[in-house]
């Protein structure tokens, strides 16, 4: 968010912040643009559970298939705030990755895919 002072000194700017109010984003339930809001209702009419869409409307990303063990682990470091968990031997799927909170608990979201 970039707030600061205007050169005026004493009218407060927002910057990029309201970009979507400045140019005419209407803003709809829960703070989602109309767009946002008919892509909702159109995959909540597929069946799509709300709380597995994201601020868009669209479907949040479970899998993330990457091309190396290496390269997952990291992603799921960078997500995460400790180790990341292993599952190198899933009943069902790839390998992959969890990010975990820094007390090691597995943090509900993305795999991180890597092939066998």
């Amino acid at each position: 968010m970039d707030i600061g002072i205007s050169l005026a000194g004493c009218v407060p700017y927002f910057g990029d912040s309201l970009k979507g109010i400045k140019y005419g984003a209407k803003l709809g339930k829960g703070g989602k643009t109309e767009k946002a809001l008919k892509e909702t209702e159109k995959n909540l009419a597929k069946g799509i559970r709300e709380k597995d869409l994201g601020p868009s409307g669209k479907p949040k990303i479970h899998n993330k298939d990457l091309s190396s063990k290496k390269e997952a682990k990291e992603a799921a470091q960078h997500e995460g705030k400790g180790n990341p968990m292993h599952h190198p031997n899933p009943t069902v799927g790839s390998p992959h990755y969890h990010a975990t909170d820094k007390d090691g608990k597995k943090i509900p979201g993305t795999h991180y895919n890597y092939p066998r």
